[in-house]
């Protein structure tokens, strides 16, 4: 696979356009699974590659096994859902001051992610604070010292804040404990996403989002808007149903601010996490999900290289935030305006039941899609694989 990503990245210096990349531009155009998921694993192990030699000592110094777990994955070729996943983005998190707390609780839960995967193995560490472990679609507290040890599909979890071993199995593809209910999963295209309550959200990486997280009567109902938002794409706008599938899998639920305006978000350290303001109806819980999966489209096609060679310096005017911002940003926010343009036109052809909602939101975007792709026009600032992402939304009436 590395080999296959090195000859990807020669390609993207060529001016050659590559059509596989129209997938990462456009929820309309096919992505082959492959290229997506090597570019995610091998995205992934050169960040493990780097936590190791950073934090090695330290894991050694406080864990055992924890190290041989991450090494091993990264030499049996890794994985695409703990590659891309919470933990994974801990791990890069980590790598940047300030940004990831300690290093020993991100390494421990990318390792509980691994062995969620069906992968046996065992660890155990001494963290440096209480913490909460996620295993699938499970929630675990842990005080500072933790086991867990797995044989894929029974794993037996030891922590200091519970005076019994925790046991959970796989049944029927999904992870169980006694005397807890995995958290709510809404199937969508190939794929399934989780709603994530305020108590599964700790304060450490989830700094920025925790004093607007929705009540847990808001989670509750929320999982009934989100399930039909998944219902709505499959239904009218199958493409970007696969869209979002293929990219999410958690929503963090919002409260909704005073202004009554929908928001959401993405980061590149929460691989597969989105926030979202409910409630909301299925047309604009859609286009949120939308929205995020186009960021998380660009960030994995990103790890073939730069989308711009810094040259342009220059701010220009994004709609969207009502802010000067760099040329990446631009790109960015358009490419997400031009997809969800495109899934409100689709939904509009496709005779979805909230048209109205579609036309105005569609109208808006025409203006917002318009104004961001002037600076990206003719721009020599943007690389190959920038112009991969650009052409084929631009090319939109």
């Amino acid at each position: 696979m590395t080999a296959m990503l090195a000859e990807a990245r020669q390609v993207r210096q060529s001016d050659a356009y590559l059509p596989d990349m129209t997938g990462f531009a456009s929820a309309t155009e096919d992505l082959p699974r492959p290229l997506f998921d090597l570019l995610v694993v091998e995205g992934a192990r050169a960040g493990c590659g780097a936590f190791l030699e950073r934090f090695g000592d330290e894991l050694a110094a406080r864990s055992c096994g924890l190290g041989r777990m991450i090494a091993s994955w990264c030499e049996a070729g890794g994985t695409p859902a703990a590659a891309w996943s919470y933990g994974a983005g801990r791990l890069r998190a980590a790598l940047r001051t300030g940004n990831g707390g300690d290093p020993v609780i991100a390494a421990a839960q990318f390792a509980a992610q691994i062995l969620a995967g069906g992968v046996p193995g065992r660890f155990e560490a001494t963290t440096a604070q209480p913490w909460q472990l996620w295993f699938d679609g499970l929630r675990f507290d842990c005080g500072t010292r933790v086991s867990i040890e797995s044989d894929g599909e029974r794993a037996v979890l030891e922590t200091d804040r519970a005076a019994t071993p925790l046991r959970f199995e796989m049944y029927d593809g999904q992870w169980r404990a006694d005397g807890q209910a995995p958290l709510a999963r809404i199937p969508i295209a190939d794929g399934a996403i989780r709603l994530l309550p305020s108590s599964s959200i700790d304060c450490t990486s989830f700094a920025d989002v925790h004093p607007r997280l929705a009540s847990d009567r808001r989670y509750r109902s929320g999982v009934g808007e989100l399930r039909a938002a998944a219902a709505y794409l499959e239904c009218h706008v199958p493409d970007h149903a696969r869209w979002a599938a293929r990219v999410i899998a958690g929503v963090i639920p919002l409260k909704r601010p005073p202004s009554r305006q929908y928001l959401s978000g993405s980061y590149i350290d929460r691989p597969g996490i989105m926030t979202c303001s409910f409630p909301g109806s299925p047309a604009m819980i859609g286009e949120l999900l939308v929205h995020e999966a186009a960021h998380f489209h660009l960030y994995v096609a990103s790890r073939l290289g730069a989308l711009h060679d810094e040259a342009d310096e220059r701010l220009y005017y994004s709609p969207a935030r009502q802010m000067d911002r760099p040329l990446f940003y631009i790109l960015l926010a358009f490419h997400a305006s031009a997809n969800m343009l495109l899934y409100h036109r689709h939904a509009l052809a496709a005779g979805a039941g909230e048209s109205d909602v579609h036309r105005a939101r569609a109208a808006v975007l025409e203006g917002w899609t318009e104004q961001l792709g002037r600076p990206l026009r003719r721009n020599g600032a943007l690389t190959a694989l920038g112009q991969d992402l650009y052409r084929p939304l631009a090319a939109l009436p």
